[in-house]
């Protein structure tokens, strides 16, 4: 009888299989990329309608647009087209920061000249109905507005250039009113477009499950606002390790994540936000030591799936801040995204988007990542892909002179060469179950003369110098396919000079190899087919087929 292994575990194997090949990136990785997995990334940028290629905030609203801030104004992108505001059209400056829908619908940016709401029954052009109604705190330095962010009590909180303000409306008429934090801490300079030296220039602001406000400043370290609005600094002596933050993420598991801007102590903290009023609330940073690919760290995401991600000078970096590997895996142009990313966000279907000098690229979720010869593969012609009874993917290459099988670890493939010794160097022409490792532990290997077989227990690392029995087939016939049943029993389908099915017994200590013909009538429901080079035999619901090709 011929029959595969149960549904049920081949359709785990099949699934298993799937999350390795056919994903996204959340997927996976380490502190730089030394492998060139092209991922499954579609770059938008002036050429399809965007402003600028310089996206330096992405995000999407209640109906599902992203809008992406630019050096030139602001696209909308409704997933066929972009929509474009600029300063033609009533922004009070071209250069656009973030972006902020609040829980009523009304929409905001920051530019460099003010805080401008979006009409939506405003005119490009028109004085009388303007598309733009332009906010300005009455302090000049704080012109420049950095961040929004809107709280669950509906308050809308601006960071500017130089300080905290709240958003309040009475009877239709705006304002910003100022909230003190402190002192601009000296000392913080070195840096491209830095702030004035003598402000607090706030850059994240963000308030944690527990009601506590927690504002990032360049320069000036983290405050925490408690409800009752008194504000507490954490700086470089309270173990942060730069005053210069860049973003602040609270995950799913409660965790306040810090990111920081500096070349020497930059990088990464986790802090511990249950505790409103803990004066040490710093648990552990990670830095260039720990894999990150730099200190520098323009961005923080959690996707829906949990996956942190960071947007760092190197590229986009998949944070993994759990075990002893190196914290980040690194994606950049090698992998179709860009060398230095500024932010990240997810849209509705899942899609992970960064914004960069090389414009808005978006990775499908759900997508193909592709590994060559770059990722350690022997060659880019795959003849067959399997896993082994332990779960380990292993992937057969056509061969040459000799047959290569590459292991996957997750990252990238190695290679190994079995000893066989085939006669002029013919490993035979078959493809997809050419090569496997049966439930023993024993690889076996086919050639244009044969099939050889390693002891039972070999593994990966010990196959290159296991030595290989050849197995007697009765003569030196090509092998086309190999298969292990669910009994163990290993099948055996030769072409060229003999087309024969054989069977491997796998409950004989020393296995036999005998002829077999196909019976599928024990295979009510497992749907297996035999090609062979004259007919294709079909198993489905206990029917027999047959069909001359």
């Amino acid at each position: 009888m011929f029959c595969g292994a149960n549904t049920k575990g081949r359709r785990k194997h099949i699934r298993r299989l799937s999350a390795l090949i056919v994903r996204v990136l959340p997927v996976l990785f380490f502190a730089f990329s030394t492998s060139a997995e092209r991922l499954p990334v579609k770059t938008y940028t002036v050429a399809d309608g965007l402003l600028r290629d310089f996206v330096y905030r992405i995000k999407q609203d209640s109906r599902g647009f992203l809008w992406f801030c630019t050096a030139e104004g602001v696209s909308r992108f409704d997933g066929a087209g972009m929509t474009n505001f600029t300063a033609a059209d009533g922004l009070p400056d071209r250069a656009v920061a973030d972006f902020l829908e609040t829980k009523s619908g009304v929409i905001y940016f920051a530019t460099n000249k003010g805080l401008a709401r979006l009409n939506p029954d405003g005119m490009r052009g028109s004085a009388e109905n303007p598309l733009f109604t332009v906010f300005l705190p009455t302090n000049k330095r704080a012109e420049k507005i950095k961040t929004l962010y809107e709280d669950r009590n509906n308050q809308v909180w601006v960071g500017t250039s130089d300080g905290l303000y709240k958003l309040i409306e009475t009877d239709g008429r705006v304002a910003l009113e100022s909230v003190l934090l402190g002192e601009p801490l000296p000392g913080f300079g070195g840096a491209i477009n830095e702030p004035d030296p003598n402000a607090v220039s706030v850059s994240a602001i963000l308030e944690t499950k527990n009601g506590v406000l927690w504002v990032g400043t360049f320069g000036s370290g983290l405050f925490r606002l408690s409800p009752n609005g008194e504000a507490r600094r954490f700086a470089m002596s309270d173990g942060l390790g730069d005053n210069k933050i860049t973003d602040l993420l609270e995950d799913r598991n409660g965790h306040l994540w810090v990111s920081k801007r500096s070349d020497v102590t930059g990088g990464v903290c986790r802090l511990d936000a249950a505790e409103a009023s803990s004066e040490q609330p710093v648990r552990k940073c990670y830095s260039v030591k720990d894999g990150l690919g730099s200190n520098w760290i323009r961005d923080m995401f959690e996707t829906s799936d949990g996956g942190l991600w960071l947007a760092t000078i190197p590229g986009l970096c998949r944070f993994q801040p759990e075990g002893d590997a190196p914290v980040c895996k690194t994606y950049s142009a090698k992998n179709d995204l860009c060398d230095d990313a500024f932010t990240l966000a997810e849209d509705k279907d899942g899609n992970l988007w960064t914004g960069s000098s090389c414009g808005a690229k978006r990775i499908a979720r759900y997508g193909f990542t592709i590994y060559n010869a770059a990722d350690g593969l022997d060659s880019d012609h795959i003849t067959s892909i399997f896993e082994n009874s332990t779960g380990e993917l292993f992937a057969s290459t056509f061969p040459g002179s000799e047959r290569v099988v590459s292991r996957f670890d997750g990252e990238k493939f190695s290679a190994i060469r079995p000893r066989v010794s085939a006669p002029e160097n013919y490993h035979g022409w078959g493809w997809q179950q050419i090569v496997l490792q049966d439930s023993r532990g024993a690889w076996w290997i086919p050639t244009g003369y044969g099939v050889f077989r390693s002891p039972d227990d070999t593994s990966f690392e010990n196959l290159a110098g296991a030595p290989l029995e050849k197995q007697d087939l009765g003569a030196d016939l090509e092998v086309f396919r190999l298969f292990e049943d669910s009994r163990g029993d290993v099948w055996i389908l030769t072409t060229s000079q003999a087309d024969k099915l054989l069977r491997w017994d796998g409950l004989k200590t020393s296995g036999t190899i005998t002829p077999r013909k196909p019976d599928f009538r024990a295979c009510a429901w497992v749907r297996l087919w035999l090609k062979t080079n004259t007919a294709m035999f079909g198993s489905a619901r206990a029917a027999t087929t047959a069909k001359a090709r």
